[in-house]
């Protein structure tokens, strides 16, 4: 494959001045309210319509006691629920109110749709509606931000949720680790490796009004698409948070009854033990509550709520700091991670892996093809700078000044680009490579 030509470089380096995901921008101004109403004097009901949901959606916000008077600003734990409920789930069933009590913190709880995943659909590669991470991410948290008096920073928020949504809360925070200072999981499906559940997955599409596996596609197809949500294996990319996993595990005789045997909190047992070592092989501090005996049922996620509430709290009475040290993993062609901004020139789906430091003078990323990287806006405008990457082939070394930003660009070769997606018998069958590369950056005098 020939190597990126000057204009494919430049327009890599357009598409990253336009922004990357996991910017605001526009699609916080695609969030429409059409209703609100009081449910009680601190609860809300807001419904929205936006392009990234057909027929709109709801959210519910709890105010802490107080709200009302002042100017006092609040932290938000966005609390989600599980298949089968909407955003009235943790108030009607979940007495996530009565659980909050008078602690002074905005509780957001967004719709995910019946069976929705908290993903993006692929649709057989239509993409489009639904798209709830959009929604949630990049619509919802900006919107709250501007109508309500919060702490707008990843200091300021907390990610939870039980069962569909303790998968949702936990790839959220992994694919924005700079939006959310801790996440929580209760029951929740926190590793789609886990065999016994791809039919499930590919089903759950056909419970909420889609078509066959439209979430992520098959997993024999698109792999690649299930492990690019999948915490376990973003699971480097939470270092830094608070991190809490509870679970039972679904044998009966549990504190609020339940069946003999219950084979959905059996499954999540078994993904919340995997989660757990995976976390602990990365030296990641967190929490695993193994309750023992419990069901997949509402008082257990009831519970488990309760027990967090008190960590929740201390996360934003004391916030995790960033990571010194970084390592971000994805597998889009964009992204934007801790203040870096990456495009890759490549025709496939893979894994690539940013390791960075706070500042930006030393970065490496791993994968294939070409790639550009923006810096984080840490430099001085105007300052000039030397930019060294070393990986495949020569060293590359360009002198160049720091952006009116603070930023400086890095062109990072990592040779010939795969040609077959990733965890497909083509790519395995082709041996697809990894390289790696290195980038120093040095102030000239």
């Amino acid at each position: 494959m020939k190597a990126p030509s000057a204009a494919t470089f430049i327009a890599l380096a357009v598409a990253l001045l336009v922004g990357a995901p996991g910017s605001a921008g526009a699609s916080a101004a695609e969030l429409k309210l059409t209703d609100r109403s009081k449910v009680n004097p601190r609860l809300l009901q807001l419904d929205f319509t936006t392009p990234a949901i057909e027929g709109g959606t709801g959210v519910r916000v709890l105010l802490p006691p107080g709200y009302r008077t002042g100017d006092r600003r609040y932290p938000v734990l966005y609390l989600m629920h599980g298949a089968g409920y909407d955003e009235r789930g943790w108030t009607v069933e979940g007495e996530a109110q009565e659980i909050v009590g008078s602690r002074k913190v905005i509780v957001v709880m967004p719709r995910g749709g019946g069976n929705g995943y908290y993903t993006d659909w692929f649709n057989g590669g239509d993409f489009g509606p639904p798209a709830y991470e959009e929604l949630h991410v990049r619509q919802l948290v900006p919107w709250i931000d501007d109508h309500f008096r919060t702490r707008a920073n990843r200091g300021g928020r907390a990610v939870a949720g039980f069962s569909m949504a303790g998968f949702g809360a936990m790839s959220y925070a992994a694919r924005h680790p700079q939006a959310f200072a801790g996440a929580f999981s209760f029951s929740g499906a926190i590793d789609t490796n886990y065999p016994p559940f791809t039919p499930i997955g590919e089903a759950s599409s056909t419970a909420d009004g889609g078509e066959y596996a439209a979430i992520w596609g098959t997993r024999a197809a698109e792999e690649v698409r299930w492990r690019a949500r999948n915490p376990w294996d973003l699971a480097s990319n939470l270092r830094a948070m608070t991190l809490q996993i509870r679970t039972g595990n679904g044998q009966g005789g549990g504190d609020f009854g339940g069946p003999p045997l219950d084979p959905i909190e059996f499954g999540v047992h078994e993904m919340a033990i995997s989660m757990d070592a995976r976390l602990d092989a990365l030296g990641i501090p967190h929490l695993l509550e193994d309750y023992g005996p419990g069901a997949h049922e509402f008082p257990y996620y009831s519970r488990s709520l309760r027990r967090s509430m008190p960590a929740i709290m201390e996360t934003f009475r004391d916030p995790p700091k960033p990571p010194k040290r970084f390592t971000f993993r994805a597998v889009e062609r964009r992204y934007a991670a801790w203040g870096y901004r990456v495009a890759f020139d490549r025709p496939v789906l893979e894994f690539s892996k940013l390791v960075g430091r706070r500042g930006g003078r030393r970065f490496s990323l791993a994968g294939s093809g070409t790639a550009s990287v923006q810096t984080p806006a840490t430099f001085r405008p105007g300052r000039r700078y030397r930019v060294r990457v070393l990986g495949t082939g020569d060293p590359i070394v360009s002198r160049q000044r720091a952006s009116r930003a603070g930023r400086l660009q890095a062109r990072v070769p990592l040779g010939e680009a795969n040609e077959f997606q990733q965890y497909t018998p083509e790519a395995e069958a082709a041996g697809a490579e990894v390289r790696r590369a290195r980038v120093r950056i040095r102030r000239l005098r």
